[in-house]
């Protein structure tokens, strides 16, 4: 499915290396592949989603400041973020995640199941990392754990379709809605974007700004997260069956 996993610079942390490039290389390409066929074909949730995700999460650590030291995610870190990105939503549909708090941390299990049968050399601190990642995911409320850049970083390339174009951002939009609330009203569902987004800008420019993205590309996604907004307030019922 991947010709070749991103930016594998895994000479650049010593500390956490223990094998080849190659090695890794290899051993996450294949981890990927068993991640993707854990998830399910349902609307939002399917295989494409995992693959945008990774995408955007290598799109969202270019936008991180490179003159700051520590780096706020190092090379190796944004491979472990990429790998973090291809579990997050594994099992989703799964009987067996109904026994965890959260999908996620079903999910943060099949991961540390596939580490270890798979043999993948990571240390423990690694394997926080990518736990941690995953967690950034949940969206229960009470329950979100999204006080580190990776954490933070895995959540909006999550949500990233958000702050894309129109088309893109309709298409999440509305899958979201067939999967998650199928005999949700129009009316209701505008509602709740109504009240969703807001919050989600609110989120958004704060944890980017923690993170030290620059001012104009958070002014850039608000602009756009607005826009859409304004949209759907003024789009007609597209699914009459469900007014």
């Amino acid at each position: 499915m991947f010709d070749k996993f991103p930016n594998s610079q895994v000479d650049s942390a010593p500390e956490s290396i223990s094998q080849s490039k190659e090695h890794y290389t290899k051993a996450f390409e294949g981890s990927v592949d068993r991640a993707s066929e854990r998830y399910p074909e349902l609307p939002y949730h399917h295989p494409g989603h995992m693959k945008d995700v990774m995408e955007a999460v290598g799109e969202l650590v270019k936008l991180l400041p490179d003159d700051s030291y520590p780096r706020v995610i190092t090379p190796w870190q944004e491979d472990l973020l990429a790998l973090a990105a291809a579990w997050h939503d594994a099992g989703f549909d799964d009987k067996a995640a109904r026994a965890y708090p959260t999908k996620e941390e079903y999910a943060i299990a099949l991961m540390k199941e596939d580490i270890k049968s798979n043999k993948i050399d990571l240390t423990n601190h690694d394997i926080a990392f990518l736990d941690r990642a995953i967690r950034g995911t949940i969206m229960v409320p009470a329950l979100k754990q999204r006080d580190t850049p990776e954490a933070k970083l895995l959540h909006h390339a999550d949500m990233a379709y958000m702050t894309a174009d129109w088309e893109t951002f309709w298409h999440g939009a509305e899958a979201f809605h067939h999967e998650e609330h199928p005999d949700m009203s129009w009316e209701d569902f505008q509602q709740f974007e109504a009240d969703f987004l807001p919050i989600y800008m609110e989120s958004l420019k704060n944890d980017f700004q923690s993170l030290g993205i620059a001012e104009d590309e958070i002014k850039k996604r608000l602009d756009t997260l607005e826009s859409h907004l304004k949209r759907i307030m003024k789009k007609a019922n597209p699914w009459p069956s469900s007014a």
